[in-house]
């Protein structure tokens, strides 16, 4: 799946996710997780930084208010080290990016 249709798809969970039941939201958290975790997976460039960080958000406020079974604990654990790793990837390649401007920088002036 392309990464805007991963994302779209996310999206249209949130908003399922926002009608459901407490005891019915675990499993479509989870579901939800899953798919931010392939969305980070297939962007290999950090190209979705800003709706990869916007899903944090929402993530932590489900989490917050779920009650949490083992699955969903599980399933929140992966996406915690998918989510830092991918932040570092983000991070080395804002500054691989920034230091081969400064570089251009240098060769221009």
């Amino acid at each position: 799946m392309a990464l805007d249709d991963q994302l779209l798809f996310f999206q249209d969970l949130v908003v399922k996710i926002k009608t459901l039941s407490v005891s019915e939201k675990p499993t479509q958290i989870g579901e939800a997780l899953n798919v931010v975790q392939h969305t980070m997976a297939n962007d290999p460039n950090c190209a979705r930084q800003v709706e990869v960080r916007n899903s944090a958000k929402v993530v932590k406020f489900w989490i917050s208010g779920a009650r949490c079974d083992n699955d969903l604990g599980d399933e929140y654990e992966k996406y915690a080290y998918n989510f830092a790793d991918y932040g570092y990837k983000s991070s080395d390649i804002d500054h691989a990016e920034w230091q081969s401007s400064k570089k251009r920088e240098q060769f221009t002036a």
